[in-house]
């Protein structure tokens, strides 16, 4: 049985989603705005799998964003 990622660190959610175009303080900086959900492990920022999910289908119009 495959398991299946359920976090994403700040850096990796930076490569995938927004190609590197997007600092880690302007990521951070939405994480503390709620924008973006997470939990922080001692140092580090980790972003669930279900937003960088949701984040992909959204760019690749599978579904509409809505905005909140």
């Amino acid at each position: 049985m495959e398991k299946k990622k359920m976090y994403w660190t700040t850096s990796e959610v930076r490569s995938m989603i927004f190609d590197n175009n997007v600092s880690k303080i302007t990521l951070i900086s939405l994480i503390h705005l709620q924008k973006i959900p997470a939990i922080r492990l001692g140092n580090r920022w980790y972003i669930p799998t279900y937003w960088v999910d949701r984040q992909i289908r959204i760019a690749q119009g599978v579904i509409e964003e809505v905005n909140a």
